[in-house]
């Protein structure tokens, strides 16, 4: 006991200590409103205003109050000692959500530490983002209790104490949780210790109350007082606008179905409130008279009866019942309101003042008025419906009668005032029983069916209210589709009244049908007839008579439904009512079963069939089979019933050698009582045979299967070369369905094809990629996986890889190896599993070797020019696919065939031809004769079979000093002949190939050409630059520019002619030259520029020239004159850009701009 207290108190400490900086050396004496520490100790704790201090039990605490420890000042111990102990201090509003390590709860912090549950993910993700678990901080169980659970927030409920704003407007706001203050400005942000980081955003704010213009002491003072919960004490009930509701926007002035105003009803933690009604008042530039009826509806669901407004402008809504709100929890109500199609401006809805609200016993109390967004009305025409047809003939029924059609309801598009069909969403159909029966208690399985299918997702029943929920999406009704028509169907369970009719379905108010625009989301109208506009309100849908008879046979509600089971199972496969107008006996009963409906030819799998009649067993049976029709067991022991409703229960066990896809069910019927002298415990009188039905659910019997089958994508035909290891044979996906699976063993059977099993070994399984069992070889019956003992869930998938060896004996066959896999394997009770579990592999071929295809690669560099400076040059590249085996690449030889045989000129030029793969040198060599040979060791180029690689071939060059002969040298690398080595190690030569890259000219230097702006582009008569462009020089050498000829073409009333000495700039300087324009067809010609001193652009450096020529134009149209510099199609062709590249001090050696960068260029347009 002694260490527990020592741990105890360690543990307490560990969770209230944590590290601090920037600490203030002690003081002599701590004000009220201080953080207070003693030296030595970490332990902060904050000084209230009632001289007592209170600690900080973790630092996420503090830190939801302060942003740092630097406010902390040091007393000392007697003083520190002074202060008596408080309470903890609880985490600040609006900043941190909390929950506790063994609850999943989490809770939103309101002010004095009340806790407010969230009570979903989507509503923290609506309130907080989608990284809404940030704010989540643990707190220890001991701590937790320093809070008080309140009331759990509704959807779209904000928590008081929050800092929030609507998205696009800067303004925070804090709420209060009555009304939203407006946080001044950024002094009255920090004065608060605000925190920007937990601002959150929400869709409006509602009621505005005063500003915060500085710093507030009941928002910065860590000492709260503990509460319960927000201020809703003393049996009351608060009444406030969700934050989620309608925003203002404009709304048909004949719109059927408009939600306005979105109310949360509050009750006290106290005890329940129960509110009768409320008084809902209309606001806004507009009339009562506009408005049609007003209604209120919780969750989708109509509570509050509709109601017209008077003159008053409001309308009293009364609860259909009366609406209870439990205590400490939230009610939201949606208040929705039809339109009369007339009026214009705005109309809101809310409610005025507390007294509006009629709440038995309570207080109500809020910030009134509670008002909802103000919509503008338009004249805008809602799609109309009408009622096209309803069930007018009497519907009779007998209690016991499942999925019987109780009304039929058809709609179409109405057509008064002109009106158009347009797409519409059916969201619900409201429907009012007027009868005389409780829809609650007579009938049960209430559907909405179409066209043979049902197409309700939800049936929620209200009192006399049945509403049918369409799916979320809706139910479409197109406007080319015509008329639709649905049916109510459902099973009558019990007849409690005597008169008629039983169910009278009448379409209360028009709008209970839910209909919405699909284009604008408005809510439709629904009329009476075609084309009129005489509302539906009360139209009668149908009249039903249910004829109960003396008593009768009905399935419960809580029968089960069809199901799969396992053996060895036992299960109650029937719960049926019977009903009795009197009490009654028999001397048994009777009781059908079988297989299905029609048969009972597997009920022999089946024992121990139970029958209970009010709990308590009647009888037990093992059951008989028989392949004909249900089998009829007559149950002999005494039955007795009671007045009213009498549970008939039904059990059944499978037995655990029970056959897969053994069914077994029971039913009752009007037979139940034949023969067994049933009579009327009172008068003694026979009973006469019951109305109804109780037929129980089929339960079928389902082993574990497995379902295989194989996913590798692999054709037949697929290659394998002989020596290969560990090849994939086949992939399989194997699931297991019904029950667990042990996978034991895997069976491979014979080679189905023709490669002797002698050639093939080292067979191995694999499970998800993890080898199972052992290798094993491959005989001439197939291969064995025993002592596997892999599990498989139920439902679950796993990837069982097939892998293989061939030897290089192996003969080659187009049809060389397949096989049949069977996987052996058990359900959970030990049983062998025998379908499902067999799949074939494709069938392979075998070949001797693979091939390694060596192609010139898309991406290898274009032909062009090749300076001879110190970098590398990467003149090919090309792309090696390996074909059905893997290919190691160990020789590639290369010669130079610029000329198209082997040139050895070039030779002196290249200081080294070098290889690359994946940016790694593999190999170099300097050519001798044109010619060299990589030499690939190492494995260091390795093509996987059926994939490819890319290798690069660069050359290094000799650079040129006053040699004439040495420039203008031309390089084209081809590859004669590879050689490789299979996965075996086997070599192979390619023999002699031709794979050829593209041509280049090496040279001491290369000119670059850029176009540059034309310094004007509006042609008007002058002398124009029509051309400007520069030059730049490779950094190996100097470029010497001789003449340029300009391509240019005129339109008819523009031309061009050549200026005389002063026809070029370099640099902007005008140097001498002659130009000559020359034409060539109409519009079109060249200007050739001589310079008259060749032009040197210094080595790396850049010159800029403009080409200046006389421009004419006439006339009032559009004219251009375009020029360009083309590039020579060959080197052997005429002069366009003449240039030097230096390779001799004494004679120039001239080029004529093939292949110069930027030629040739894109063309350049003086315009009008």
């Amino acid at each position: 006991m002694k260490n527990l207290r020592k741990f105890f108190a360690v543990s307490v400490m560990a969770l209230t200590i944590f590290t601090m900086t920037g600490i203030s050396p002690v003081k002599a004496s701590a004000q009220a409103g201080d953080l207070i520490k003693k030296d030595g100790l970490s332990t902060v704790y904050y000084l209230g205003a009632d001289g007592k201090r209170y600690v900080f039990p973790h630092e996420s605490v503090y830190f939801s109050w302060y942003k740092d420890f630097s406010s902390v000042v040091t007393v000392s111990a007697t003083e520190l000692s002074s202060y008596p102990l408080a309470a903890n201090v609880v985490m600040r509003a609006g900043t941190k959500l909390v929950k506790i390590i063994s609850d999943p709860s989490v809770y939103a912090v309101e002010a004095n530490g009340v806790l407010r549950k969230i009570q979903s993910e989507s509503d923290a993700i609506a309130l907080y983002g989608a990284l809404w678990a940030k704010r989540v901080i643990d707190v220890a169980d001991s701590f937790f209790t320093n809070y008080v659970i309140g009331t759990p927030l509704t959807s779209g409920q904000t928590p008081a104490g929050s800092l929030v704003k609507v998205a696009g407007d800067p303004a925070v706001y804090y709420f209060d949780g009555t009304s939203y203050r407006n946080i001044a400005n950024e002094a009255a942000f920090n004065a608060n210790r605000f925190d920007f980081a937990n601002v959150i955003t929400i869709s409006a704010i509602g009621t505005v109350g005063a500003a915060i213009t500085g710093a507030e002491s009941a928002l910065i003072k860590p000492a709260q007082t503990v509460s319960t919960g927000p201020v809703i004490t003393g049996s009351s009930l608060m009444v406030s606008l969700s934050s989620a509701t309608p925003i203002g926007t404009s709304i048909p002035n004949n719109g059927a179905r408009i939600p306005f105003t979105k109310v949360n009803l509050s009750a006290a933690n106290d005890g329940a409130i129960t509110v009768s009604s409320i008084t809902v008042k209309r606001i806004g530039l507009s009339s009562y008279s506009n408005i049609d009826q007003v209604w209120a509806e919780k969750a989708g669901v109509i509570v509050a009866a509709k109601k017209s407004m008077n003159s008053s402008d409001e309308s009293i809504l009364t609860f259909v019942s009366a609406l209870t709100v439990p205590a400490g929890e939230t009610v939201t109500l949606d208040i929705i309101a039809s339109l009369k199609n007339s009026g214009s401006g705005n109309i809101g809805l809310g409610i005025a003042s507390a007294a509006m609200v009629s709440a038995t016993s309570a207080t109500v109390t809020g910030s009134f008025p509670v008002n909802g967004n103000l919509m503008s009305l338009t004249s805008y025409q809602v799609v109309n419906l009408y009622l096209s047809s309803t069930s007018t003939a009497a519907i009779t029924v007998k209690v016991g009668d499942e999925k019987v059609e109780l009304a039929k309801v058809g709609l179409d598009f109405n057509t008064y005032n002109n009106g158009v069909a347009k797409d519409v969403t059916l969201k619900s159909i409201m429907l009012k029983n007027n009868g005389v029966e409780d829809l609650s208690t007579a009938a049960m399985n209430l559907y909405l069916e179409y066209n043979g299918a049902k197409v309700s997702e939800s049936t929620v029943v209200n009192g006399r209210f049945v509403t049918f929920n369409f799916p979320a999406a809706g139910f479409d009704m197109l406007k080319d589709d015509g008329a639709k028509t649905f049916y109510v169907k459902g099973d009558i369970v019990s007849k409690q009244n005597t008169a008629t009719n039983s169910f009278n379905f009448v379409l209360y108010k028009s709008t209970d049908i839910v209909a919405y625009e699909k284009s604008t989301g408005f809510g439709g109208n629904v009329y009476l007839t075609s084309s009129s506009n005489t509302s539906a309100d009360a139209a009668v849908i149908s009249n039903v008579v249910i004829d109960a008879g003396a008593f009768s046979v009905s399935k419960k509600v809580t029968s089960p439904s069809d199901t799969t089971i396992i053996k060895g199972s036992d299960n109650v496969i029937l719960l049926a009512n019977v009903r009795a107008d009197e009490a009654m006996t028999a001397d048994g009963l009777n009781l059908l079963y079988g297989s299905t409906l029609t048969n009972a030819a597997t009920v022999d799998q089946f024992e121990n069939v139970r029958v209970y009649v009010n709990g308590v067993l009647l009888d037990s049976f093992d059951p008989a089979a028989t392949s004909s029709s249900l089998i009829s067991k007559a149950i002999n022991s005494t039955v007795s019933l009671n007045k009213g409703d009498n549970e008939i229960k039904v059990m059944v066990k499978a037995k655990s050698s029970a056959a897969a896809s053994s069914a077994f069910m029971a039913k009752l019927d009007s037979t139940i009582f034949t023969g067994m002298n049933g009579e009327y415990v009172s008068s003694g009188n026979a009973i006469a045979a019951p109305s109804g039905t109780a037929t129980g659910a089929i339960f079928t019997v389902q082993g574990a299967t497995l379902t295989t089958v194989r996913s590798d994508g692999y054709a037949n035909g697929k290659i394998i070369v002989r020596g290969a290891t560990d090849v994939s044979l086949g992939k399989f996906t194997v699931k297991a369905t019904n029950d667990n699976v042990t996978i034991t063993s895997i069976a491979l059977g014979a080679n189905l094809g023709t490669t002797s099993a002698t050639s093939i070994s080292d067979m191995k399984i694999f499970v998800d990629g993890v080898q199972k069992g052992s290798t094993v070889d491959f005989g001439s019956t197939g291969a064995t996986f025993s002592s596997l003992n892999v599990p498989l869930a139920k439902d679950a998938t796993m990837i069982i890889e097939l892998k293989g060896s061939f030897d290089s004996a192996a003969a080659a066959a187009a049809t060389g190896f397949g096989t049949v896999m069977t996987i052996n394997s058990q359900d959970s009770r030990g049983t062998s599993i025998t379908s499902g579990n067999t799949a074939t592999t494709a069938i392979f071929a075998i070949a001797t070797q693979g091939t390694l295809d060596f192609v010139i690669n898309g991406d290898t560099p274009a032909a062009g020019l090749l300076a001879t400076n110190a970098s590398e040059h990467e003149v090919a590249q090309f792309k090696l696919t390996a074909i059905n085996d893997s290919a190691n690449l160990t020789e590639v030889t290369l010669g130079n065939y610029a000329s198209g045989t082997l040139a050895t000129t070039t030779d002196p030029r290249i200081a080294s031809v070098r290889l690359y793969s994946a940016g790694l040198l593999v190999d170099s060599f300097v050519p001798v004769n044109g010619v060299g040979t990589f030499t690939i060791t190492n494995d260091k180029i390795v093509v996987a079979a059926n994939t490819n690689k890319i290798i690069s071939v660069k050359v290094v060059l000799n650079d040129i000093n006053n040699d004439a002969s040495s420039t203008d040298k031309h390089l084209l690398v081809r590859v004669t002949d590879y050689k490789f080595k299979s996965s075996a190690g086997s070599l192979t030569d390619s023999g002699t190939v031709a794979v050829n890259a593209n041509n280049f000219l090496i040279r001491k230097t290369i000119p670059t050409v850029d176009l540059l702006a034309l310094p004007d582009t509006t042609l008007n008569a002058g002398n124009k630059v029509v051309s400007k462009f520069t030059v730049h020089a490779d950094a190996n050498g100097d470029v010497t520019l001789n003449s340029v000829v300009l391509t240019y073409s005129t339109t008819t009333n523009a031309g061009l002619a050549t200026l005389a000495a002063n026809s070029v700039k370099v640099n902007g300087v005008t140097k001498t030259a002659s130009s000559t324009v020359a034409n060539t067809g109409t519009g079109v010609g060249t200007i050739t520029l001589a310079l008259g001193t060749d032009e040197v652009i210094s080595a790396g450096t850049t010159k800029t020239f403009e080409i200046l020529a006389t421009v004419s134009v006439s006339g009032s149209g559009s004219e251009s004159i375009t020029t360009k510099i083309s590039e020579p199609a060959t080197y052997l062709a005429a002069d366009i850009f003449k240039w030097s590249d230096g390779a001799s001090i004494s004679v120039p050696t001239w080029s004529n701009g093939h292949r110069v960068p930027g030629l040739e260029t894109n063309t350049q347009v003086i315009s009008k």
